[in-house]
């Protein structure tokens, strides 16, 4: 979702924003009335993906009529992440290359950077981690031309994390050595510790468990030092993956519950969903399963007013789980049911995996061989699947 693609942007209060009370905002000329529309836009991504489209609107129809293009371009690049976000790509990418032929007509490197970068975002988003990869590293040599080490670093972690999702994790970790290095002369905890938590990461996937717990750690002591509860989140979170996937259920719980805090305190309500449906598998594995089901329900509440719908898959499918474990199988159809709707529909291979296993044995509990069958052999299909896609980023690793 965009409060974690889209991070670098600030948060703002979306109910107080209508598009009369920007425009007659006291601003001395037309162009900062338009500057300041795309930054409310940018800033609305991460919270209200309607009201960032309209804002972006304004800011398109005032950038045309004074002929802004820089403006222009921004206005477009802001609306095609929202696009993304609804898995419109290919209006989105259209979007963007007006956006870059505009920002490379009026020659400005910084801008070209930033649509170059979206470019990769609605890429990654699109699962094209090599057209990714590639879009990133182009923003980086614009943000060399433009001066701009922020640019940079962030383009630099950008793109490793794209080789990653490629499994390509020898480049991932040369570039977040490179985004390292120039944080480091930046004298950023922020970015450094945003490095040390992407490390942590790789090693993590690697298996590494010791190595990324350090990592995490050094992420999380940088946080508690800046008092940045949405980095402490971050680092608490993963370390509670790590201890999840070493089956220390309780210790795993025990820091999902901070990161839950947290927030909550932030008021970050995607966090708070994914959060708990963290805590909720966890209760479940600890066969707490009055809790498991609170938490499950609360997340799919929440995923529904975000009108995410993986959200609501998965949560839905995690209540027919708890379901199946109390044998209440006459509970478990319809949540189970709904949540392979929303797999159906968004072609989500990681969903449809996942509510495939329990339907098939849903139906084989209560005895209908056929439907168990058919849920069998889309599970196998699905699981064949990300088989074969993790060969094939094993074939890049190599």
């Amino acid at each position: 979702m965009l409060s974690s693609v889209y991070g670098l942007f600030a948060q703002v209060d979306s109910a107080s924003y209508n598009s009369s009370t920007v425009l007659a905002t006291d601003a001395d000329t037309d162009t900062a009335r338009i500057k300041h529309l795309n930054q409310v836009a940018k800033e609305l991504l991460v919270i209200d993906l309607d009201s960032a489209f309209e804002v972006a609107g304004d800011a398109l129809e005032l950038s045309r009529k004074f002929n802004r293009k820089d403006q222009i371009a921004e206005a477009l690049s802001t609306r095609a992440l929202v696009l993304a976000e609804h898995r419109e790509f290919e209006e989105a990418l259209n979007l963007l290359q007006r956006a870059l032929s505009l920002s490379q007509e009026i020659d400005q490197p910084a801008l070209i950077a930033n649509v170059y970068r979206d470019i990769g975002l609605v890429h990654l988003k699109n699962r094209q981690s090599e057209l990714a990869a590639a879009s990133f590293i182009k923003a980086v040599k614009w943000c060399e031309n433009s001066y701009d080490t922020t640019c940079i670093v962030n383009n630099l972690m950008y793109a490793g994390s794209a080789y990653m999702e490629l499994g390509n994790y020898v480049h991932a970790s040369e570039l977040y050595t490179q985004a390292y290095t120039f944080a480091q002369r930046m004298s950023s905890p922020d970015l450094l510790g945003r490095i040390y938590n992407q490390f942590g990461i790789i090693n993590h996937r690697k298996g590494e468990h010791v190595v990324a717990l350090e990592y995490f750690n050094r992420s999380l002591k940088l946080a508690n030092k800046a008092n940045d509860k949405v980095a402490m989140a971050k680092a608490i979170d993963q370390i509670g993956y790590v201890y999840e996937e070493r089956k220390e259920y309780v210790t795993a719980l025990k820091y999902y519950k901070q990161t839950l805090a947290l927030s909550e305190e932030g008021n970050d309500a995607l966090a708070i969903a994914n959060t708990l449906l963290h805590v909720g598998q966890l209760q479940q594995h600890l066969e707490q399963y009055n809790e498991a089901l609170q938490s499950f329900e609360r997340s799919l509440s929440i995923m529904q007013t975000l009108e995410n719908e993986a959200g609501q898959g998965f949560a839905l499918n995690a209540i027919g789980s708890v379901y199946l474990d109390q044998k209440q199988y006459y509970k478990a159809q319809e949540p189970l049911t709904n949540s392979f709707k929303f797999a159906r529909f968004l072609n989500n291979t990681e969903l449809l995996n996942e509510v495939s296993i329990n339907l098939y044995h849903y139906y084989e509990a209560v005895g209908d061989d056929k439907n168990a069958l058919s849920f069998y052999r889309t599970y196998y299909e699905t699981q064949d699947s990300i088989y074969n896609e993790e060969n094939t980023r094993k074939l890049v690793r190599m």
